[in-house]
Protein backbone atom coordinates (compact mmCIF):
# COMPACT_ATOMS: atom_id res chain seq x y z
CA UNK A 1 0.00 0.00 0.00
CA UNK A 2 3.10 2.45 -0.54
CA UNK A 3 5.29 2.80 -3.39
CA UNK A 4 8.33 0.95 -3.52
CA UNK A 5 11.92 2.66 -4.26
CA UNK A 6 13.37 -0.67 -5.66
CA UNK A 7 14.58 -0.79 -9.24
CA UNK A 8 13.95 -4.70 -9.28
CA UNK A 9 10.07 -3.77 -9.78
CA UNK A 10 8.77 -1.47 -12.21
CA UNK A 11 4.86 0.19 -11.30
CA UNK A 12 3.02 -1.11 -13.63
CA UNK A 13 -0.55 0.27 -12.23
CA UNK A 14 -1.06 2.77 -9.09
CA UNK A 15 -1.87 4.97 -7.24
CA UNK A 16 -5.29 3.95 -7.32
CA UNK A 17 -8.24 3.44 -5.12
CA UNK A 18 -9.33 -0.26 -4.43
CA UNK A 19 -12.60 -1.99 -3.68
CA UNK A 20 -12.18 -0.80 0.02
CA UNK A 21 -10.79 2.40 -0.35
CA UNK A 22 -7.60 2.10 -0.22
CA UNK A 23 -4.66 3.29 -1.96
CA UNK A 24 -2.76 0.58 -3.66
CA UNK A 25 -0.07 -0.14 -6.34
CA UNK A 26 0.76 -3.08 -8.77
CA UNK A 27 4.27 -3.33 -9.46
CA UNK A 28 5.74 -5.80 -12.45
CA UNK A 29 8.94 -7.91 -11.77
CA UNK A 30 11.50 -5.97 -14.50
CA UNK A 31 13.13 -9.48 -14.64
CA UNK A 32 12.08 -12.93 -16.39
CA UNK A 33 10.10 -14.52 -13.72
CA UNK A 34 9.97 -18.34 -14.43
CA UNK A 35 7.16 -21.21 -13.96
CA UNK A 36 10.08 -23.23 -12.34
CA UNK A 37 13.48 -23.18 -11.45
CA UNK A 38 16.46 -25.39 -9.94
CA UNK A 39 18.09 -24.21 -6.65
CA UNK A 40 21.64 -26.04 -5.97
CA UNK A 41 21.19 -25.67 -2.01
CA UNK A 42 18.36 -27.17 0.21
CA UNK A 43 18.54 -26.23 3.81
CA UNK A 44 15.55 -26.32 6.14
CA UNK A 45 13.85 -23.42 8.36
CA UNK A 46 10.89 -22.38 10.30
CA UNK A 47 8.54 -19.99 9.14
CA UNK A 48 9.71 -17.00 11.46
CA UNK A 49 13.34 -17.48 9.36
CA UNK A 50 12.53 -18.24 6.00
CA UNK A 51 10.07 -15.75 5.51
CA UNK A 52 12.36 -12.55 6.27
CA UNK A 53 14.84 -14.46 4.15
CA UNK A 54 12.55 -14.27 0.81
CA UNK A 55 11.77 -10.76 1.30
CA UNK A 56 15.29 -9.95 1.38
CA UNK A 57 16.25 -8.59 -1.62
CA UNK A 58 19.43 -10.07 -1.38
CA UNK A 59 18.09 -13.77 -1.39
CA UNK A 60 19.13 -15.49 -4.48
CA UNK A 61 16.57 -18.24 -5.18
CA UNK A 62 18.78 -20.11 -7.84
CA UNK A 63 21.27 -20.93 -4.59
CA UNK A 64 19.22 -21.91 -2.07
CA UNK A 65 15.47 -23.57 -1.58
CA UNK A 66 14.41 -23.00 2.15
CA UNK A 67 12.00 -26.17 2.71
CA UNK A 68 9.82 -25.88 6.01
CA UNK A 69 11.02 -27.57 8.54
CA UNK A 70 8.90 -31.03 8.26
CA UNK A 71 10.74 -31.92 5.10
CA UNK A 72 11.67 -34.80 6.01
CA UNK A 73 14.06 -35.96 3.43
CA UNK A 74 15.77 -32.87 3.14
CA UNK A 75 19.11 -32.57 4.90
CA UNK A 76 18.65 -30.16 7.75
CA UNK A 77 22.45 -28.77 7.23
CA UNK A 78 22.91 -25.63 6.72
CA UNK A 79 25.54 -24.50 3.55
CA UNK A 80 29.03 -23.18 5.03
CA UNK A 81 29.30 -21.16 1.85
CA UNK A 82 27.15 -19.45 -0.30
CA UNK A 83 27.00 -22.36 -3.37
CA UNK A 84 26.96 -21.57 -6.89
CA UNK A 85 23.68 -20.43 -8.78
CA UNK A 86 22.25 -23.02 -10.86
CA UNK A 87 22.51 -22.68 -14.39
CA UNK A 88 19.90 -25.31 -15.48
CA UNK A 89 16.62 -24.26 -17.93
CA UNK A 90 13.18 -25.71 -16.46
CA UNK A 91 11.17 -25.76 -19.29
CA UNK A 92 7.32 -26.10 -18.60
CA UNK A 93 6.00 -28.61 -21.83
CA UNK A 94 2.58 -28.77 -20.21
CA UNK A 95 0.37 -27.40 -17.93
CA UNK A 96 -2.91 -27.67 -16.53
CA UNK A 97 -5.00 -27.08 -13.61
CA UNK A 98 -3.31 -29.21 -11.23
CA UNK A 99 -0.37 -30.67 -13.28
CA UNK A 100 2.58 -29.63 -14.87
CA UNK A 101 5.33 -31.24 -17.04
CA UNK A 102 8.97 -30.00 -16.43
CA UNK A 103 12.04 -30.56 -18.16
CA UNK A 104 15.23 -29.50 -17.31
CA UNK A 105 18.28 -28.53 -20.29
CA UNK A 106 20.96 -31.12 -18.19
CA UNK A 107 20.89 -33.48 -15.68
CA UNK A 108 20.32 -32.27 -12.13
CA UNK A 109 23.15 -32.30 -9.48
CA UNK A 110 23.10 -34.55 -6.32
CA UNK A 111 21.42 -31.78 -3.88
CA UNK A 112 19.23 -29.65 -6.46
CA UNK A 113 15.67 -28.79 -5.47
CA UNK A 114 12.96 -28.22 -8.15
CA UNK A 115 11.28 -24.68 -7.15
CA UNK A 116 7.83 -24.52 -9.02
CA UNK A 117 6.06 -21.11 -8.58
CA UNK A 118 2.54 -22.48 -7.50
CA UNK A 119 1.19 -21.98 -4.09
CA UNK A 120 1.82 -25.52 -2.12
CA UNK A 121 -0.86 -27.69 -0.55
CA UNK A 122 -0.93 -31.25 1.03
CA UNK A 123 -1.88 -33.39 -2.12
CA UNK A 124 0.56 -32.54 -4.46
CA UNK A 125 2.73 -35.21 -6.35
CA UNK A 126 6.06 -35.42 -8.01
CA UNK A 127 7.22 -38.33 -10.62
CA UNK A 128 11.27 -37.51 -11.15
CA UNK A 129 11.91 -39.85 -13.99
CA UNK A 130 9.07 -41.81 -13.55
CA UNK A 131 9.48 -42.54 -10.42
CA UNK A 132 7.65 -41.04 -6.96
CA UNK A 133 9.49 -37.60 -5.55
CA UNK A 134 8.28 -36.20 -2.51
CA UNK A 135 6.99 -32.56 -2.45
CA UNK A 136 7.42 -30.13 0.17
CA UNK A 137 6.64 -26.41 1.11
CA UNK A 138 9.67 -24.24 0.09
CA UNK A 139 10.23 -20.58 0.48
CA UNK A 140 7.65 -20.49 2.29
CA UNK A 141 4.82 -20.66 0.31
CA UNK A 142 6.06 -22.24 -3.27
CA UNK A 143 6.50 -26.24 -3.82
CA UNK A 144 10.01 -27.77 -3.83
CA UNK A 145 10.90 -31.05 -5.29
CA UNK A 146 14.24 -32.80 -4.07
CA UNK A 147 15.39 -33.86 -7.27
CA UNK A 148 18.45 -37.20 -7.22
CA UNK A 149 21.49 -36.30 -9.18
CA UNK A 150 20.79 -36.79 -12.68
CA UNK A 151 16.91 -35.78 -12.91
CA UNK A 152 15.54 -34.64 -16.12
CA UNK A 153 11.98 -34.68 -16.20
CA UNK A 154 9.63 -33.66 -13.49
CA UNK A 155 5.82 -34.60 -13.67
CA UNK A 156 3.45 -32.41 -11.35
CA UNK A 157 -0.21 -33.79 -10.26
CA UNK A 158 -2.78 -32.77 -7.67
CA UNK A 159 -4.93 -34.82 -6.27
CA UNK A 160 -6.96 -34.27 -3.14
CA UNK A 161 -10.50 -36.52 -1.91
CA UNK A 162 -12.13 -33.11 -0.73
CA UNK A 163 -12.12 -32.06 -4.57
CA UNK A 164 -14.11 -35.18 -5.18
CA UNK A 165 -16.22 -35.06 -2.16
CA UNK A 166 -17.25 -31.24 -3.38
CA UNK A 167 -17.94 -32.29 -6.57
CA UNK A 168 -20.29 -34.66 -5.20
CA UNK A 169 -22.14 -32.37 -3.08
CA UNK A 170 -22.26 -29.97 -5.59
CA UNK A 171 -23.96 -32.10 -8.06
CA UNK A 172 -26.46 -33.43 -5.45
CA UNK A 173 -27.37 -30.07 -4.51
CA UNK A 174 -28.21 -29.27 -8.12
CA UNK A 175 -30.24 -31.93 -8.56
CA UNK A 176 -32.35 -31.14 -5.53
CA UNK A 177 -32.34 -27.36 -6.63
CA UNK A 178 -33.95 -28.66 -9.93
CA UNK A 179 -36.05 -31.30 -8.50
CA UNK A 180 -37.84 -28.95 -6.01
CA UNK A 181 -37.82 -26.34 -9.03
CA UNK A 182 -40.29 -28.99 -10.79
CA UNK A 183 -42.06 -29.71 -8.17
CA UNK A 184 -42.80 -26.33 -7.61
CA UNK A 185 -43.71 -25.80 -11.50
CA UNK A 186 -45.89 -29.44 -10.75
CA UNK A 187 -47.66 -27.51 -8.18
CA UNK A 188 -48.30 -24.04 -9.24
CA UNK A 189 -50.30 -25.44 -13.01
CA UNK A 190 -52.41 -27.92 -10.18
CA UNK A 191 -53.32 -24.36 -8.78
CA UNK A 192 -53.68 -22.72 -11.87
CA UNK A 193 -55.75 -25.99 -13.28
Amino acid sequence: NQPIADSAFKLAVGPVKNSAGSTVYLYRLSESNPYAWVATAPMKAADSLSLPAMLDPRFDAHRIAVFDTGATTVSSTAPTSLPTPSTLTATTSKWATGSATIALDAPSPANATLVVSENYFPGWQAMVDGKPQPVYRADYNLIGVPLPAGARSIELSFHDKAIGRGKMITIIALLAAIAALAAGLVTDRRRIA
